[in-house]
């Protein structure tokens, strides 16, 4: 029994190995794909030749539900983004057959989604294989992708893709600014005229200053017009009012008044009153300030008023024919301000006419006199005028007249010794006319101390006269 259970299993054991080696070369043979040539040697790669591009479709009938096959359909124009594609790359080896190892593709160009990657000889041609990739993907921007096939790597460009061409950035036109709307001209403003009620105006009284404002030409309305009165003097008042006046609103080309009431001190002696005269507004639609500022001054002459006066004349009452008498004239300047080239001179039918001073100037608060000598020819009655000229502040000229007259008696005789008729030579003296009458030597001596008194007078006051005269015809200076 033991001995045919080892027989059985010997002849098993020897049945199975004449099995393993009747199926061995059968295996050996299935591993040498066709156009694979055992003799050559070991694989190795040489290159990576070329590519195509393309789809695969399924091909073939089913055997058990599945696909069997499929039919490989070139491309020539590739789309960016376009998916399920299929590159087969060919290349070169040496050797027998053997699948390349560490097949891949590589770069953002192209990318494999779900895929696979199979290689094979290509049959009929020795020493050609082929790497299938499936399932690619074309993202671009470039047509570039990396091969690496049995360690050997290249760069292909695949020509049948199109080149992602950046879209430039649309251009945005800028939107034109609009056209400024052409902005009206804004008038200006001027002090067109100026006036006072005359050239001077008195120092102590109250004037109206009237001021005319002036809108130039212009494309809109000015508003908000306003007009400011400067006083640059301390004794010049406003007398009532107020130094701001608002006009309002003006059109171009039109006029305005204003008017100030102005009060000069009565002690002012400048001479001149300045007033500085501001002019503001707006344009009424763009707002802008006028074109032409107006500011400007004013000026106004002030008077002091002129009191300059005759205060006395003194003149003799009468004179004797061939005598000399004197005329003194007193004056007094009362104002504030000094009057200038102050000159007198005599007129009238004596004998002496035409006779004349300058006297200078004559300062405010001062006073002073003239005196002229008065000659007659003839017996009657001089009929004269003392004229007093001089210029005022303003540099007017002003005349002042003083008239006189005397009575010219004839002449007694005795050169210098004269006695006024009217004299009583008794006058004074208690006179007793005794009954047998008064003895003539007593007349004679009364007569002549009469005489002799009046003359001592005359030549007393002559030399006085006299004396005055010289010194003012010697001092030609101002008073």
């Amino acid at each position: 029994m033991k001995r045919a259970y080892r027989m059985v299993s010997t002849i098993l054991a020897l049945a199975l190995l004449c099995s393993l080696s009747a199926a061995f070369p059968v295996f050996a043979q299935a591993s040498s794909p066709a156009g694979a040539d055992a003799s050559q040697g070991t694989f190795s790669m040489l290159s990576i030749d070329s590519y195509q591009i393309g789809t695969e479709t399924a091909a073939g009938g089913e055997e058990g539900g599945a696909v069997t096959g499929s039919a490989f359909t070139p491309l020539t124009n590739v789309e960016l983004y376009q998916s399920d594609l299929t590159i087969k790359v060919y290349f070169t080896y040496t050797g027998s057959w053997h699948e390349p190892y560490g097949n891949s593709l590589s770069g953002e160009n192209f990318v494999q989604q779900g895929g696979s990657i199979t290689a094979e000889p290509v049959a009929g041609s020795p020493g050609k294989g082929i790497v299938t990739f499936s399932g690619i993907k074309y993202n671009g921007p470039s047509n570039t992708i990396d091969f690496s096939i049995g360690g050997a790597t290249k760069t292909l460009v695949i020509a049948e893709c199109q080149i992602a061409v950046a879209t430039p950035a649309p251009t945005v036109e800028p939107t034109p600014e609009p056209s400024p709307t052409p902005q009206p001209k804004t008038p200006g403003l001027i002090l067109k005229e100026s006036s006072f009620g005359g050239t001077s105006v008195a120092a102590g009284e109250p004037f109206d200053l009237t001021l005319t404002i002036y809108a130039t030409d212009g494309g809109e309305n000015l508003s908000d017009v306003m007009v400011t009165l400067g006083i640059n003097d301390e004794n010049v008042t406003l007398a009532n009012g107020n130094l701001n006046v608002y006009l309002g609103e003006m059109a171009p080309g039109s006029t305005r008044q204003v008017v100030y009431q102005i009060l000069p001190g009565a002690n002012f002696t400048g001479g001149v009153a300045k007033f500085s005269v501001g002019l503001s507004g707006k344009g009424k639609s763009t707002g802008a300030a006028p074109t032409t500022d107006g500011s400007t001054s004013v000026s106004v002459p002030v008077t002091q008023p002129d009191r300059f006066e005759i205060t006395n004349l003194e003149a003799p009452e009468t004179i004797m024919v061939g005598e000399e008498g004197y005329l003194s004239l007193s004056f007094v300047n009362k104002g504030k301000m000094q009057v200038n080239n102050l000159s007198a001179e005599l007129k009238g039918n004596m004998a002496n006419p035409g006779q004349s001073q300058y006297l200078g100037n004559l300062a405010a608060g001062t006073e002073n006199s003239v005196d002229f000598s008065l000659m007659a020819n003839e017996a009657g009655t001089i009929e004269g005028t003392i004229v007093l000229s001089y210029e005022d502040a303003q540099g007017k000229v002003v005349a002042l007249e003083k008239t006189f007259s005397c009575t010219v008696e004839e002449s007694m005789g005795g050169g210098d010794m004269w006695m006024d008729p009217s004299m009583d030579p008794t006058m004074g003296m208690e006179v007793e006319e005794p009954s047998g009458g008064v003895p003539v030597f007593v007349w004679i001596i009364l007569a002549v101390v009469v005489i002799g008194g009046g003359v001592a007078a005359v030549i007393i006051v002559r030399k006085k006269k006299a004396a005055k005269l010289a010194q003012l015809e010697d001092s030609d200076e101002d008073i």
